[in-house]
């Protein structure tokens, strides 16, 4: 008798697992659609394929995992979208990043999308029971969706994007870890 109810206690707990999975599978499928439509204004295929694909993977993890991943992975996903307006709106409008004298302005671009992406991040964060985690995730979420977007800028788009992504979410952590003293 023990040996079947260990048995039935693991069926169910793969079949949870297995259901989870296909959620988070379901829920995260169409941000490989926002990867192919990038990859309509930018003319470098193993970029977009590849961040695409992380963005997925990344997503999907989150939600399987759920709690705070999963919220932070939310807040991550509509911070993120600044940056990646900012990047499409750099690649629509006359390739503003085409260039070396413009990669100045292509990381400005990118730094102010990340930093507004970083002040939502921080506010959100405020108010959850384990900010680390939601931070995290969040932050993750948020990277690789403007990476999308100011892939065109290159390495400095990418350097501008982190730098204004965590200066904010960092600061906050900081001054909440001194009011605890």
């Amino acid at each position: 008798m023990a040996l079947e109810l260990t048995q039935l206690e693991s069926n169910v707990r793969r079949a949870y697992e297995r259901g989870r999975v296909a959620h988070a599978v379901r829920v995260t499928a169409p941000l490989l659609a926002l990867g192919a439509f990038v990859l309509l204004l930018d003319g470098r295929p193993a970029v977009m394929l590849g961040l695409g694909a992380l963005l997925f993977v990344t997503e999907a993890l989150f939600v399987w995992r759920g709690q705070q991943l999963g919220r932070g992975a939310l807040a991550g996903l509509v911070g993120g979208v600044i940056p990646l307006t900012f990047g499409l709106c750099m690649q629509v409008y006359g390739r503003f990043c085409g260039g070396l004298p413009m990669m100045a302005g292509c990381t400005a671009v990118c730094g102010t999308g990340g930093l507004l992406a970083g002040l939502w991040i921080a506010w959100l964060a405020r108010r959850q029971t384990t900010p680390s985690s939601f931070v995290f995730a969040a932050g993750a979420s948020a990277l690789l969706v403007g990476a999308i977007g100011c892939a065109c800028a290159g390495a400095g788009g990418f350097a501008g994007l982190l730098g204004g992504l965590f200066l904010p979410v960092l600061a906050t952590r900081a001054h909440a870890s001194l009011a605890r003293v």
